[in-house]
């Protein structure tokens, strides 16, 4: 099964997640809760970009915005696998973001116990 991803974005030189962007994560969330209940595997990578001030802060800060919200609301089943990177000038057109994908586990017990 294909993994499923977001990306969070924000504002230069911020690690707040704004309220647009925590609504459409939450309704991420949800989306996924009710079509996939079992999760295999969760990784989440905060960036900036090279720009930004102290950059390697900044993306570490916003992996753990988002990971805390994850964390507070359930959403994980499992381990969150979490790393944090600065893109170059040109590397993406906003690298200003938390990226967030949802491996799905089968959706019953037929796969075994560890639901692979």
């Amino acid at each position: 099964m294909p993994g499923k991803n977001i990306d969070v974005y924000f504002a230069s030189n911020s690690s707040v997640v704004t309220a647009s962007e925590m609504l459409r994560l939450a309704n991420w969330m949800v989306d996924q809760r009710i079509k996939y209940p079992r999760q295999q595997a969760i990784t989440v990578g905060g960036y900036a970009e090279e720009g930004e001030s102290s950059p390697k802060s900044l993306a570490a800060e916003r992996l753990h915005a988002v990971v805390r919200t994850l964390k507070e609301t359930n959403f994980n089943q499992v381990p969150v696998q979490e790393h944090s990177g600065v893109y170059r000038p040109g590397d993406v057109s906003n690298g200003r973001r938390v990226e967030i994908s949802l491996l799905p586990a089968c959706p019953d017990e037929c796969c075994g116990p560890s639901g692979r």
